[in-house]
């Protein structure tokens, strides 16, 4: 079966507001999306090229190979 990702690019540019965008995506968000979308697996992390980019990638179907 063939997969799809869905890729969700955030910028969070004050130092100051990462942490609690960080704890409500983990803790909320993610877990909220996950099931709204019915995504079969999520990653998220911030980027350690420029610290201020938060990605998630949620991933549908299942490439069988």
């Amino acid at each position: 079966m063939p997969g799809a990702w869905l890729v969700v690019r955030a910028v969070v540019a004050d130092p100051d507001d990462r942490a609690a965008f960080d704890t409500w995506y983990h803790k909320e968000h993610l877990p909220d999306a996950v099931k709204a979308f019915s995504a079969g697996a999520a990653w998220r992390g911030w980027s350690s090229a420029d610290p201020s980019i938060h990605c998630a990638y949620y991933r549908f179907g299942r490439s069988e190979e």
